[in-house]
């Protein structure tokens, strides 16, 4: 008879980044959103509460402490907990990074970000022009609210990306 010879394997390696989608609430009305998040304000029934979101990032830690996590959405910043799970995510030695519409990102707020511990922002920017941006992201006004959020980074050392989806048009 053959003896099956089990296999043996070694556990994944930890992971490098994960995005956790917050909330699906959203400031804006992206047709190409893949949460479909529209303009949702006050939450959907199955989103994370606060301690919810702080056990997973405690399961997360867990795993490797050189982990990215990116918190998003939606619009996470529409999630009034943010600096609270920033700031324990941070405490556990994983790197946080928000990724943003930039629209809500004041001075003030920028400031509350970098004091949760947020190591940086990836914002979205979808053109040059303001007219292409907000028709593309569903709101008048969005890109100048985002290109204000942009310097209120750059005025704090807040380090960020742009964001931006290809299409052809």
């Amino acid at each position: 008879m053959n003896q099956i010879t089990p296999i043996k394997s070694s556990p994944p390696p930890p992971p490098f980044l994960v995005a956790l989608n917050l909330t699906r609430r959203c400031n804006l009305a992206c047709t190409h959103c893949y949460l479909d998040a529209g303009n949702r304000s006050d939450g959907t029934s199955d989103e994370l509460t606060t301690v919810e979101v702080i056990r997973l990032i405690e399961a997360i830690a867990g795993l490797s402490r050189e982990t990215m996590v990116v918190l998003t959405g939606g619009e996470p910043l529409m999630r009034s907990d943010l600096d609270e799970i920033a700031r324990h995510a941070n405490r556990l030695g994983l790197m946080v990074v928000v990724g943003t519409n930039g629209m809500m990102l004041t001075p003030a707020r920028v400031a509350w970000l970098v004091d949760a511990g947020v190591s940086g922002v990836g914002i979205s920017l979808d053109s040059l022009e303001s007219e292409r941006h907000d028709a593309f992201r569903g709101r008048n006004g969005a890109w100048r609210k985002t290109m204000d959020g942009i310097a209120a980074c750059r005025d704090a050392g807040l380090a960020f990306q742009i964001q931006f989806s290809v299409i052809d048009d």
